[in-house]
């Protein structure tokens, strides 16, 4: 290291990468230093001779660079635990001598100080891991164990979808089923299918085979996320949070459409996610004879892409929902957990890939969603549109991925029909009627709120003309999530509460009434 980049390093203070001592004595002290470096991103850097409160060089003389090497060294290999290597240099400055010790990230997390205490570092201080969760995911950022291969207390076969299975294993397993043709496919029962492919085997045999339970007949994570009827129900925070805001800011008072709880398995959420986006983006259309040809602002794929990416590569031992938000000039998909490993936001880009989820990374593919699992989705979101940014947040432990939007020539509201089109091409054959059955399910009284509506009516008396008590219950199932949806719309929205408030059924919701496919 020359003076240069030393004035450099001290004049950032002291961060998660960097410590700044006087001078050094106590080798329990370091110990606890190292071990937080060894078990953070990117490790980092111990100095001596410099002033923490000043950031001036004290400089070390002859004896002291030789006793703090020394000190460095014994607490790296028989106070931390385990062992750790370390680098040092000297750097010569007019000030003194530095003594500078680099610390890599350990391959062996988690490291303990010599008091048995785990620490990470966490801006210019560390904190100490107390809590199993804490210790789960240190644990995952070394690739030491997946939050998907854990299992899910009270989670059996009973909770799973036995139609997604089916097509799971239809997918799985080609070859047994080559003379069934897609009809006979989509009746099949589950017991049928595991008999097509293994005679002699239970259903929770071959799952237990094919890594999606464990001998005991708990679920894992990972198969209640690709087959679960209802994830959900064991983990509230398998959610995802859309909403779209009116201006640029998170603290607007205008909120146009939110979605807070979007659940199901991971394709229904995809399926949900997509809509929710193609209904508050705008869409471009090329003038022709028969009409404009719409398309989305942002391309499809480059959506497809970061929308899969958040649902599998998630931190799924984090309580915390996936959370998208559409402004006026970007989208924001916040995903809960730092990039894995020792990804950077560079090596992010450039197609470098370590799995967090293994059973999602495995198996996505082939459980509803176009992934290829190879670690170029993200190269992919850019080649199809080029103004998309990553950010690994470790403060906040989430990574944010910006999508700017740009100045476009038309304003116009995509049909459900273009929606589910442009879904389906993403979503694999035999799960799209699943997919689609959960997602475009109306209750009969929604839809005959969609049809009251078709002329502005209040909230009282459209659930009088539906046969519904008035309730606040009944104002959320029947109005409230009609317009979440985007089929039903204020007439003053402005002012949601106005007593004169009516409500009408929008463009999309006409658009619910017909049968939507063959």
């Amino acid at each position: 290291m020359i003076v240069s980049e030393l004035h450099k390093l001290i004049s950032q203070g002291e961060c998660s990468t960097v410590s700044l001592n006087e001078r050094v004595e106590d080798c329990t002290l370091i110990s606890a230093e190292m071990a937080a470096f060894s078990n953070s991103k990117g490790g980092g850097k111990f100095l001596v001779g410099v002033n923490p409160q000043s950031g001036l060089i004290s400089g070390l003389s002859f004896q002291e660079l030789q006793k703090s090497t020394d000190l460095l060294f014994t607490a790296a290999t028989q106070y931390v635990n385990p062992s750790i290597n370390i680098t040092t240099e000297t750097v010569v400055t007019d000030c003194g001598n530095v003594l500078v010790a680099t610390i890599a990230e350990g391959r062996n997390k988690p490291y303990r100080d010599s008091e048995n205490h785990i620490w990470v570092k966490n801006a210019s201080r560390k904190t100490e891991l107390r809590t199993t969760t804490e210790l789960a995911s240190l644990l995952q950022s070394c690739g030491a164990i997946s939050a998907d291969t854990c299992s899910v207390e009270g989670c059996c076969l009973q909770d799973l979808d036995k139609r997604m299975l089916v097509g799971f294993l239809i997918a799985r397993f080609p070859d047994s089923f080559t003379e069934m043709n897609l009809e006979s496919r989509k009746i099949l029962s589950i017991d049928d299918a595991v008999m097509m492919i293994a005679p002699n085997m239970t259903v929770e045999q071959l799952l237990i085979n094919l890594g999606f339970m464990d001998k005991e007949g708990r679920v894992l994570l990972g198969a209640l996320l690709l087959f679960g009827e209802q994830p959900q129900r064991f983990n509230p925070s398998l959610v995802v949070h859309c909403t779209s805001f009116a201006g640029n800011s998170l603290v607007s008072t205008e909120v146009r459409t939110s979605k807070l709880n979007i659940d199901g398995c991971l394709s229904v959420q995809y399926a949900q996610i997509m809509a929710f986006l193609a209904q508050n983006l705008c869409a471009v259309g090329n003038k022709s004879e028969n009409g404009p040809l719409h398309a989305l602002e942002i391309p499809f794929p480059a959506l497809h892409e970061l929308v899969v990416n958040a649902l599998v590569h998630r931190d799924y031992f984090q309580q915390a929902p996936i959370r998208l938000f559409v402004f006026d000039d970007r989208i924001e998909i916040h995903s809960p957990g730092a990039l894995p490993f020792s990804i950077s936001e560079e090596g992010n880009v450039c197609g470098i890939s370590k799995p967090r989820n293994f059973i999602l990374f495995n198996n996505a593919n082939i459980s509803g969603l176009q992934y290829t699992g190879v670690g170029c989705g993200f190269m992919r979101a850019l080649n199809a549109y080029d103004s998309i940014e990553i950010k690994d947040d470790r403060v906040l432990d989430e990574v944010v991925v910006t999508i700017k939007r740009v100045a476009i020539a038309y304003d116009i509201a995509l049909s459900y029909n273009e929606i589910v089109n442009h879904i389906s091409d993403r979503v694999s054959d035999i799960d799209t009627d699943i997919v689609f059955d959960r997602v475009e399910a109306l209750t009969e009284r929604q839809k005959r709120v969609l049809l009251v509506c078709l002329k502005p009516q209040s909230s009282r008396e459209l659930l009088k003309m539906i046969d519904v008590t008035y309730h606040p219950d009944a104002v959320k199932l029947y109005i409230r999530d009609l317009i979440e949806l985007g089929c039903l719309q204020l007439t003053i929205p402005e002012k949601p509460t106005s007593p004169n408030q009516r409500y009408f059924t929008t463009e999309f919701g006409k658009t619910l009434l017909p049968k939507r496919r063959k």
